[in-house]
């Protein structure tokens, strides 16, 4: 279970996750929570010795989607 924050919002979400091999990605999709469906991968690759870049791509379909008013 992922819970996530932004601008004073939050929601719970359980995750389906995937790692590929060699271990350069970990492909997830949400099973539980308000954006059920969504899916995408958190890719890693060395950007120094000691620093790596991360990667995020995400894809969701909906028919609405409403997104919180500021």
């Amino acid at each position: 279970n992922v819970v996530i924050g932004a601008f004073g919002h939050s929601a719970s979400l359980k995750l389906k996750v995937r790692p590929d091999e060699p271990q350069r990605a970990i492909h997830y999709m949400v099973i539980e929570g308000p954006v059920k469906g969504l899916q995408g991968v958190f890719r890693f690759s060395e950007f120094s010795p000691r620093v790596t870049e991360v990667g995020i791509e995400s894809e969701y379909e909906y028919q609405a989607f409403r997104l919180p008013k500021m």
